[in-house]
């Protein structure tokens, strides 16, 4: 963490001084229950979601309060947004009562801190994998965008959700990036 925190003091001081508004500086923090999952191990932690509910939800909780005050430390150094992965939500993992029971509040505290340090569009919320199932719960964290996994149908989701929530993504990086062609690219 110092080293990122470093590495945003000098992009601001480098690039905002010379170029002004003309630059945007990225932080980056996992969500809280994907975090919990790298504190705890994500085959354990889903298991103790329902041998010991109140001890993950407890870790959760923790997770949360420090990807807050890591997000506040980004902002105060530099950074304009936060982009916060959050893998461990997706529909491949996951049902939609355990999203909004195990990730929801706190994905939604997470986002409101960022907006209190900074403001509405300084969140960006990604979630990889299957999603159409929990898009209006995505959509009650109050985040500035989410970008979505290539298995969403942009279609669909625009159709569900693009009325109210920036929505980004759907792009699959291996198949595009790495084996596309310049012209698809």
């Amino acid at each position: 963490m110092p080293q990122q925190l470093e590495a945003i003091r000098k992009l601001d001081k480098e690039l905002h001084d010379k170029r002004k508004d003309d630059v945007f500086i990225t932080g980056f923090t996992r969500g809280p229950l994907t975090l919990a999952g790298v504190v705890l191990g994500v085959e354990n932690m889903m298991t103790s979601m329902f041998m010991k509910p109140d001890e993950v939800k407890e870790l959760i909780s923790f997770c949360c309060d420090a990807t807050i005050e890591f997000n506040r430390a980004q902002i105060d150094a530099g950074a304009d947004h936060i982009y916060t992965p959050d893998p461990t939500c997706s529909g491949d993992m996951i049902s939609p009562a355990t999203f909004r029971e195990y990730s929801l509040p706190y994905a939604k505290k997470q986002s409101e801190a960022i907006r209190h340090y900074k403001n509405k569009y300084a969140h960006h919320y990604h979630v990889c994998g299957n999603t159409m199932d929990r898009l209006d719960d995505i959509c009650q964290i109050g985040v500035g965008y989410v970008s979505l996994d290539y298995a969403d149908s942009m279609k669909a989701v625009k159709e569900k959700i693009g009325h109210g929530q920036c929505i980004a993504g759907n792009m699959n990086p291996a198949a595009t990036l790495l084996q596309g062609t310049p012209k698809k690219i």
